[in-house]
């Protein structure tokens, strides 16, 4: 299990595989001060295609690590099936589903997580 993913490592991770992609409200998750993880949108100009990510600890506690989904815009809630990954390989997951619209989840050679395979 990794460490959790705070906005500035997760948006650095992104912008080295696609500087393109913009980034709308991605902040941390505060909890009394505390910084849990981050959460936010990311959107593809070229396309339009938007993802909400999450990294949040309390994912960590339940068995996962971090999750993305395709949503409209930045005021879906509910948007598509959560793709759950781990914090580390997240900015690849959230690239690809921004590029790429058949994307699938797959179980990982039994890793327990969930992650795309191209």
């Amino acid at each position: 299990m990794t460490s959790r993913m705070l906005a500035v490592r997760f948006r650095n991770h992104v912008r080295k595989i696609d500087p393109t992609i913009e980034f709308i409200n991605l902040r941390n998750v505060l909890v009394n001060g505390a910084k849990r993880g981050c959460s936010g949108f990311l959107r593809n100009p070229a396309n339009g295609r938007m993802v909400y990510v999450n990294t949040d600890v309390l994912l960590i506690e339940r068995g996962h690590e971090a999750y993305a989904r395709t949503v409209k815009d930045e005021h879906d809630t509910s948007g598509g099936q959560n793709r759950w990954s781990t914090c580390d390989d997240l900015p690849q997951l959230a690239v690809n589903m921004l590029h790429d619209q058949s994307t699938t989840p797959v179980l990982d050679g039994g890793a327990g997580v969930w992650s795309i395979r191209l």
